[in-house]
């Protein structure tokens, strides 16, 4: 990008010669960071580029991503069901090994 001349207060200048060549980019650094530029031709402004509107910030997402609305959770998911669960986990366990 071409050198901004000065900066006074918010305002950027460049000479017009300069923002023909790089006016895609100060758009885009004027919407992006609020800045203003004042276009200069011999001294004299020509216009002030400025944002008409801020730029939208993004909500932000919780570590589920956007389908965490749809996780849902009733009582205690981490204990077993049954408390003799393990005890028929092992037998079935040693019946399909074999072991007595």
């Amino acid at each position: 990008m071409a050198a901004v001349s000065s900066q006074t207060d918010n305002t950027q200048t460049i000479e017009s010669s300069e923002f023909k060549d790089e006016c895609l980019d100060l758009m885009k650094e004027a919407a992006d960071n609020g800045a203003e530029i004042a276009v200069t031709e011999n001294g004299h402004t020509l216009l002030i580029l400025k944002a008409t509107r801020p730029k939208p910030q993004k909500p932000k997402e919780s570590f589920l991503g956007r389908d965490s609305h749809l996780l849902i959770s009733y009582g205690d998911i981490i204990s077993p069901i049954d408390e003799d669960w393990e005890a028929k986990f092992d037998k079935k366990w040693d019946e399909k090994l074999g072991t007595p």
